[in-house]
């Protein structure tokens, strides 16, 4: 079974393609994220948003305040303790491991801030070698 038409039949507005503006690229809803710690430390409560095609957001705040918990829920690496993650408007607690690697391979893209890097390279760089063989 390939795993982009499975995706595809499970997007929350059928009628609507990945690239439709119509269906917001990332929309998280009354995200809550508690680690089980002793006491539990709630890292994200009650977190809602929507970002449409094209838009660009930042993610900024203190040091403890959450983001990179948000950033590893957006990006599927972790699921919520609540809530609802849509990607392209697929809900990420439906799909199987093997579908979350598909969408992740297809519709997320990551820029690692201290992994991965080549040590002597630039940032720009850096970044060519992550989607080509060489720098234009």
């Amino acid at each position: 079974m390939s795993v982009a038409p499975e995706l595809a039949r499970r997007r929350r507005d059928a009628n609507a393609s990945p690239d439709d503006a119509r269906v917001p690229v990332l929309e998280l809803e009354n995200v809550t994220k508690t680690y089980p710690t002793e006491p539990p430390v709630t890292a994200l409560a009650g977190v809602s948003f929507s970002v449409a095609r094209g838009e660009l957001v930042a993610i900024v705040g203190p040091s403890g305040s959450g983001k990179s918990t948000l950033l590893h829920l957006i990006g599927t690496l972790d699921r919520p303790t609540s809530g609802v993650v849509h990607v392209t408007g697929l809900d990420v607690a439906e799909l199987s491991d093997r579908e979350l690697a598909a969408l992740r391979a297809t519709r997320i893209g990551f820029v690692f801030q201290q992994f991965f890097l080549a040590e002597h390279e630039t940032a720009l760089e850096n970044v060519c070698l992550l989607y080509t063989s060489r720098c234009v």
